[in-house]
């Protein structure tokens, strides 16, 4: 799956649907999905997400904003949806110049949102897999498994070009007529000056003024440092203030300021909605569910009170084993032994105040407790939560050891943008969350020096692409085990990632072995451009590295092979090569040339180097049908490209 197959199934729908309604292409993706493997499906999704998160640009959501006469967050998600589904050719011309949508007659308001196709490929995933309910966590958790490759990234990215103000900002009152003037005036779109945002209060504004335009901002920090500031709070700053403890996740906090006011709040909608809200996010949702009732008879119903009810009655189902979703309850820990793994991350790693909470789990909950930098650990420490309630499928030998719980922490420097979902920064957490879920898709367990590898490098800005599981040596012997109530325990190990090279030495020597070639002053940090140990300085840059060299010729036998730096490094082709008697044992006796080296050039023995033959069928795959020839053959290749047979050499 690639963009070409991606587009070329939506323009096969688009053209069966022949203009029916958006239902019909709908069904008829899903049944074009439906036909692929699992992998295919997900890909697809992946391919699709990111054409989304490509085309979450301000321009385009302002040409949504004046087609449709308004467009909220949801609203802009089925308008690029609708986008995608008009084909390659109108996507990447709307990016261009958004203003371009006044020329296409399928931009009608109220018929530019396409809601449905951002769940056709869930719908064709259920269908292969089988599933009778619709299990969005099991979807979603299959998908971060099959992250998009990296080079299809870039190859998606390389093909849009972006109008020059794609990215300007844009007021719905004013300045949209100069912006989109083919649009506006195609939707009679008038701009009304008098309605732009207020600046930022100043000194001289009043609190509740400074308040409102805090929390419009999302700046809840200052709103908490204000009203903290006071002497005394009046009624309506303790709920000010236990909304904004809410809006930064500490839910406790709010908790406990809006049981000041207990017996004035239980009358006010607005208090019953905050309590629900801070006690849903606690996981008491019953007591949840009864806030948001409470505020609806209280006629403070509202879309928001609405939903976060749903949301409470749904968690109750499935812990209550009914319901949609109700069979696929992740493993979790027991409230006494995740009490016993938070004090032991606080007590050894740092205390933390952010959580990132994942919002799906269809096996496992896995949560990454956010240790920020201080002075005597200057780095980040991100450390899941959530691992150890399942017990790993350990050697019958080991099982004594208590090996079947853990738990895995990653170090990133300072500067590391733990909040951007850029695969350059968030691969990290991704592969703490992969490294989570692999116990129990493979049924196998993961402990001290086991190695996962990526298969290529974990993001285009680094070459490193193995998951080394080590111990966590920077925080004391203690932070290794957390003993829970009981006396079970769970292990704390830290991920480390490595080079191919240093992988394939430690699965050859021993990880105590690869311990001991690391120097002294290795930082457990991660370093994306690090030093490779394994390789000498001044070493060649050699076209093909390591991680993408793919098994292509596996056969008994020698394998030691002749070529020069002309095929390896510069990335020619092989023009000429030959048999001759062996050297010794491992040599298969192949020599192998670009053909347009000089006499002067093959007598430099820096210009040349012994190979394994799968390494130079990878630069040159044509070879493979000749390395069975016998000694004494050689080959050159002609104009056409094609190898012939020199009689004699």
């Amino acid at each position: 799956m690639n963009k070409e197959t991606f587009w070329s199934i939506i323009e096969e729908a688009k053209k069966r649907a022949e203009g029916a309604c958006y239902g019909a292409m709908d069904r008829l993706l899903t049944e074009a999905l439906s036909a692929l493997p699992v992998e295919e499906i997900l890909c697809w999704q992946q391919i699709f997400q990111e054409y989304q998160r490509l085309s979450y640009k301000e321009k385009l959501w302002a040409a949504a904003y004046v087609i449709n006469g308004g467009c909220s967050d949801d609203g802009f998600d089925y308008f690029r949806a609708w986008l995608t589904a008009q084909g390659k050719e109108l996507f990447l011309a709307a990016l261009a110049q958004p203003d371009c949508l006044a020329d296409c007659e399928q931009a009608k308001e109220d018929e530019t949102e396409f809601e449905e196709m951002l769940c056709v490929a869930c719908d064709a995933y259920f269908k292969v897999c089988g599933m009778k309910e619709r299990n969005y966590e099991a979807f979603y958790s299959a998908l971060d498994r099959h992250p998009l490759p990296e080079h299809e990234r870039a190859s998606i990215a390389a093909e849009i070009r972006y109008a020059p103000d794609i990215d300007e900002e844009w007021d719905e009152d004013s300045g949209l007529s100069a912006l989109l003037p083919k649009l506006c005036a195609k939707f009679e779109w008038v701009d009304d000056d008098d309605g732009a945002d207020s600046p930022e209060p100043d000194a001289s504004a009043s609190l509740e003024e400074k308040i409102r335009y805090w929390h419009e901002n999302e700046r809840h920090a200052d709103i908490i440092i204000a009203l903290e500031a006071l002497p005394e709070l009046n009624y309506d700053q303790i709920g000010q203030l236990a909304r904004a403890y809410n809006n930064i996740d500490n839910y406790d906090k709010a908790m406990e300021l809006l049981d000041r006011v207990r017996e004035q709040g239980e009358a006010d909608p607005l208090w019953q909605y905050r309590r629900g809200y801070a006690l849903y996010y606690l996981d008491r949702e019953e007591e949840g569910a009864a806030c948001f009732e409470k505020a609806i008879e209280l006629g403070g119903e509202d879309a928001d009170t609405r939903e976060l009810l749903d949301m409470c009655q749904e968690e109750i189902e499935r812990k209550q084993g009914t319901g949609e979703g109700a069979h696929y309850a992740p493993e979790m820990y027991e409230e006494a032994e995740l009490d016993a793994v938070e004090a032991h991350i606080q007590t050894h790693f740092g205390n933390y105040e952010n959580v990132f909470h994942e919002i799906a789990s269809p096996d496992i909950h896995v949560d990454i407790a956010v240790i920020k930098p201080t002075p005597e650990r200057n780095y980040y420490t991100l450390v899941t939560m959530g691992m150890g309630a399942h017990r790993m499928n350990v050697p019958e030998e080991l099982r004594e050891k208590k090996l079947d719980r853990a738990e895995i922490l990653v170090t990133l420097p300072p500067d590391w943008d733990i909040n951007n979902d850029a695969e350059e920064w968030y691969w990290p957490l991704r592969w703490l969350k992969n490294l989570a879920r692999l116990p129990i898709e493979y049924d196998t367990w993961l402990g001290w020096g086991h190695t996962v590898p990526n298969g290529e490098p974990f993001a285009d800005n680094t070459k490193l692409s193995v998951a080394l599981l080590s111990g966590a040596y920077g925080f004391g012997e203690e932070s290794a085990v957390c003993v829970l109530p009981d006396g079970d325990e769970v292990n704390f190990y830290q991920f480390l990632p490595l080079y191919d090279e240093e992988c394939e030495y430690k699965v050859n020597n021993g990880m105590s072995a690869l311990e001991e070639y690391f120097p002294d002053d290795f930082s457990m940090v991660v370093d994306i451009t690090r030093k490779n140990y394994l390789i000498v300085e001044g070493s060649k840059p050699y076209g093909i590295p390591a991680h993408k060299m793919k098994p292509l010729y596996q056969e008994d036998g020698p394998q030691g092979c002749l070529a020069t730096d002309r095929i390896t490094v510069d990335g020619e082709k092989v023009g000429y090569l030959y048999r001759e008697e062996p050297d010794n044992g491992a040599d298969s006796g192949w020599r192998f040339l670009a053909g347009d080296e000089s006499q002067a050039y093959m007598d430099n023995s820096d210009f040349s180097a012994v190979y394994a033959l799968n390494t130079i069928c990878n630069y040159d795959p044509d070879i493979i049908p000749l390395l069975d020839s016998p000694s004494g053959t050689a080959y050159y290749r002609d104009q056409y490209g094609v190898f012939r047979e020199e009689k004699t050499i």
